[in-house]
């Protein structure tokens, strides 16, 4: 357990704290996967909501070395790297973030480094 005394941040509430705790365990966990036919008991149409863009997970979700993976994508898309404007067809898994990985250069293991 960590003591007030062991904080790196004295800055930071307790609140905070267990705001980013719950960001990242959020995160962190396996997706559910849904079974069968959606249900019909809501006949509302919902409106489709415009998203700003993904966001990038935390930085505790991106550094941790837990199931990284890439993945193969069947179309190209632009790598998500900071200084990167390159494109690409691999994802990682588990942030769900497309970035480079060939012989010249690999922004997949920057990034997650």
């Amino acid at each position: 357990m960590l003591k007030e005394t062991d904080r790196t941040d004295p800055s930071m509430t307790e609140k905070m704290f267990r705001t980013i705790l719950a960001e990242t365990l959020c995160r962190v966990g396996p997706e559910l996967i849904k079974h069968g036919r959606p249900s019909t008991s809501d006949p509302i149409e919902t409106k489709r909501i415009k998203h700003k863009g993904s966001s990038l997970h935390t930085k505790d979700v991106r550094l941790d070395p837990l199931n990284h993976w890439p993945i193969w994508n069947a179309k190209r898309t632009t790598c998500k790297h900071p200084n990167c404007k390159g494109s690409t067809y691999v994802m990682c898994e588990k942030c769900k973030v497309n970035l480079c990985l060939n012989k010249d250069q690999n922004c997949f293991r920057s990034f997650h480094n």
